[in-house]
């Protein structure tokens, strides 16, 4: 039966390496979100609560794209319960104030992509942060899966993809948001290459928005990022019968 390898395809294909993680629990594809970020300047305290925050923003995307809005949804509210550390920068406040905003309206949303551009929103509150303090986090983007036409491989660049737009929200990097634009606007596989009959024109559709959107070269990025993301987890959803 198709659908119970397809299944398994999506388990690796949108979960992601989280902070800390084991690598015996990667997938084979590098993610260029799973790197932990670089200790900014202001201490132990702060080099913690960045550590701690940014893990947090790993569970709340990767949960969404797997389809789990659940709980994306926890650790979005997480993060908008979170405290200000010690050691924050002067003038640092507007963008902390920014990104809890946006992880409460991701949190409380009353439909998947209120969630999505929630999380979107964070990442780019984020990246507003450190380039208004020109910090940059160590996070860098791997080398891209090869084009495919076969579904597994084709997939693993979809994450390889979204891994890398999201490194240009929340570094920024104008290049990592390139790489991964120009990735995810590359043409869909052909409807059937899907596998699962009664849900592949659904998947189709889906792939065919998260391409759309990346080639779209909108200037409002965190909606172009919302909609790819909301897409995959559209899609991921429906192929578990949700």
């Amino acid at each position: 039966c198709a659908l119970p390898i397809f299944l398994m395809l999506l388990a690796c294909a949108s979960k992601t390496p989280q902070v800390g993680e084991a690598a015996a629990t990667a997938p084979p594809t590098p993610d260029p979100a799973s790197e932990t970020v670089a200790e900014p300047v202001g201490g132990e305290t702060l080099a913690f609560h960045m550590s701690e925050h940014y893990a947090k923003t790993l569970v709340a995307r990767d949960s969404f794209i797997h389809g789990e809005i659940g709980a994306a949804r926890e650790a979005l509210a997480w993060i908008g319960a979170h405290p200000e550390p010690h050691g924050m920068p002067e003038g640092a406040a507007p963008f902390l104030l920014q990104m809890q905003e946006a992880a409460i309206a991701g949190a409380e949303a009353s439909d998947p992509s209120g969630t999505a551009k929630g999380i979107a929103d964070l990442g780019a509150a984020c990246g507003s942060c450190h380039a208004a303090f020109s910090v940059s986090p160590g996070i860098e983007v791997g080398t891209a899966p090869a084009p495919s036409t076969e579904l597994m491989p084709h997939m693993m660049r979809h994450q390889w993809a979204v891994g890398a737009m999201w490194v240009g929200l929340v570094v920024p990097s104008e290049d990592a948001w390139s790489q991964g634009t120009a990735a995810m606007s590359e043409a869909a596989l052909p409807e059937g290459a899907y596998e699962v009959p009664q849900v592949s024109e659904s998947a189709w559709k889906h792939a065919e928005t998260a391409h759309a959107a990346a080639a779209s070269q909108d200037a409002d990025r965190s909606m172009t990022y919302a909609t790819v993301v909301a897409s995959c987890a559209g899609c991921h959803s429906e192929m578990r019968g949700e």
